[in-house]
């Protein structure tokens, strides 16, 4: 009897044991009852929506199962508790990381993966690539100062340019250069006004109290973004506020994006320097955050009414207070490419593109909207055998056609290239482009050094006139052209 009623026990046992694995099993299934909805505000980004079998016009969705696994993927229960809980797991137990776009670094500090080509130093940038850019920033400067502005191009270093002692000891560094040092090699002895960060930010870390880059976020912190404010308005104006003797407070005040990428549901606030001081500029609706596509504000206390543009990335959230002291008005924009057509209608004191290291890139990849520079003297082509590929002729808004393709010859980033637009009469207007390849428009996933780009002002059109485009392309040994197409007003 006794071995008997052992043995029900023992199946009772294992019947509890499965009904409740099953059970715990079957909760996140439950819980997609009730759906979550919105942004995920750890991943930053909009979550999947349930799929449809069919289409809207009727017929089988294909893809059904794909975006249903997506589905399922963005709302089983608890996902959040159970990916920290993962990750906690993983970085503790062997420290690794459990999110692509993580890298667990030493006593805490966390980098962003993207990073990792320029920390050790791997040129993804070619030769012809870093001569493009260099013949844009060259354009975009000759283009502000046409309009009376000042301009500076500043490059904010990867958090792990500045701080590498905490980088992984599995990922090693070359002796070569990277992208930053070949572009800081390229512009020296030009005319370009070029500010490296890293120049100033390196050696600020050791003479400071604390640490200028947040450990659990990609950005630097309110004192980095300072001395990065102080070293970018010294070569813009020469009177300004630079808060040195600026008393502050440490506490906890900064939720890591990192830290949330890897740890979605755990919130650790990390310690910030909170400086005291008194800011009198507003913002001007609409303003929403710091993250907005468009911010302007409007300081009524400052006598001067002088005015600033700043193209900037997620870095500049931090300096936007800082200069926006400094300018009677000032506009911030998130916005590529760089819309600097504003300038023929309103006048700016001061031009400034703020970008991180890790996307040097981009400022060979879209030009910047605004009328083309003229080009005169043009030369002469030797011949029309001058190669293109996608050649797009296209309209912009009601401001400007915009002209763009791609050239299939060896080129080294410093010709010139022109555009030059011929009506029905005869007459031609030439106009100078940038060396930028629309990876977007021409359907691309990776930018390319063979790109041309450039905007038409409307006003320089006719209505109901044929126009005709050549793109000319001069080297130093070389002067060849073709026709890129026609199209009509």
């Amino acid at each position: 009897m006794k071995k008997k009623k052992k043995k029900k026990a023992i199946k009772k046992g294992y019947l509890i044991y499965c009904l409740l694995f099953w059970a715990v099993c079957a909760v996140p299934s439950v819980m997609m009852l009730f759906p979550s909805k919105g942004d995920n505000s750890a991943e930053k980004r909009t979550l999947e929506e349930l799929p449809k079998i069919q289409n809207e016009n009727g017929t089988v969705n294909e893809n059904f199962g794909d975006e249903f696994t997506a589905y399922v993927s963005d709302h089983f229960g608890f996902r959040q508790q159970l990916a920290t809980l993962d990750s906690k797991v993983k970085s503790d137990l062997f420290h690794t990381s459990s999110e692509e776009d993580v890298l667990i670094g030493k006593n805490g500090w966390l980098y962003y993966t993207p990073t990792q080509n320029d920390y050790i130093n791997n040129p993804t940038i070619s030769e012809h690539g870093i001569q493009n850019i260099v013949y844009n920033l060259r354009m975009l400067q000759a283009y502000t100062e046409s309009k009376g502005a000042k301009f500076l191009t500043a490059i904010v270093p990867n958090k792990n340019t500045v701080y590498p002692e905490y980088m992984p000891d599995y990922i090693r560094t070359s002796q070569q250069n990277g992208n930053l040092e070949n572009l800081c090699n390229a512009i020296q002895g030009t005319e370009i006004s070029f500010l490296n960060l890293a120049d100033v930010l390196i050696p600020a870390k050791d003479s400071s109290e604390t640490s200028i880059y947040y450990q659990t976020d990609t950005h630097w912190n309110s004192t980095g973004a300072l001395i990065g404010y102080r070293a970018m308005m010294g070569k813009i104006k020469t009177m300004y506020q630079n808060y040195e003797n600026c008393s502050y407070v440490t506490e906890p005040a900064h939720q890591g994006d990192l830290w949330g990428m890897l740890y979605p549901s755990s919130e650790k606030l990390e310690n910030d320097n909170i400086y005291d001081i008194e800011y009198g500029f507003e913002y001007q609706a609409p303003y929403r955050n710091a993250d907005d596509m468009i911010i302007t504000t409007l300081n009524i206390n400052q006598e001067q009414p002088e005015s600033l543009l700043m193209f900037r990335d997620s870095f500049g959230a931090g300096i936007i207070p800082y200069f926006s002291e400094q300018y009677r008005f000032a506009k911030y924009s998130r916005a590529l490419p760089y819309t600097l057509y504003n300038m023929e209608s309103e006048q700016y004191d001061a031009v400034i593109i703020e970008i991180v290291e890790r996307n040097i890139a981009w400022l060979q990849e879209k030009a910047p909207v605004h009328g083309a520079p003229y080009a005169e003297n043009v030369p002469e082509a030797e011949n029309d055998s001058l190669m293109v590929e996608f050649p797009h002729i296209e309209e912009s808004g009601v401001a400007y056609v915009h002209i763009y393709g791609t050239i299939a010859e060896e080129l080294t980033g410093t010709e010139n290239y022109f555009v030059t637009m011929t009506d029905n009469s005869g007459t031609e207007i030439s106009y100078l482009a940038y060396h930028c390849y629309e990876k977007e428009k021409l359907e691309d996933t990776e930018i390319k050094d063979n790109g041309y780009s450039l905007y038409i002002p409307t006003p320089d059109l006719s209505e109901g006139q044929d126009y005709h485009l050549t793109l000319t392309v001069q080297g130093d040994n070389f002067c060849k052209s073709c026709s890129i197409g026609e199209f009509t007003t």
